[in-house]
């Protein structure tokens, strides 16, 4: 499965991309790679690896869009733990921004580092 189609942000027409497995989702905005989403497989399911949004298209929804749609593909996914101490992929709070709105959706699951706190 594989998808191009056009998404419409808040500033202009955003062409959004994935590679051949999902794993990679990109935005383009006149042939200029503006964001890109990464997933990773995990032994608790995919997870939400790497997401960036050059600065002057922040605040577009592209993020967000990403993010749908690498769960349309993939479903709910892993989030990186909040506690830097704890990963090799530290969030920036950007980020972690991100992966709370996708929480909210029910596109993200919970922060592993939070889960396991709670059992505790």
């Amino acid at each position: 499965m594989s998808f191009s189609f056009p998404f419409i942000d808040k500033q202009d027409v955003i062409r959004v991309h994935d590679d051949e497995e999902g794993r990679l989702i990109t935005a383009h905005h006149e042939n200029v790679q503006v964001g890109s989403f990464e997933v990773w497989d995990s032994d608790d399911g995919p997870l939400a690896k790497f997401a960036n949004v050059i600065e002057h298209y922040e605040g577009a929804g592209i993020g967000v869009e990403l993010l749908r749609r690498a769960f349309e593909y993939h479903g709910t996914m892993t989030p990186p733990p909040l506690n830097p101490a704890l990963t090799d992929n530290r969030m920036t709070s950007d980020g972690i921004r991100l992966m709370q709105a996708g929480q909210r959706r029910g596109w993200i699951g919970p922060f592993p580092d939070q889960v396991s706190s709670e059992e505790d």
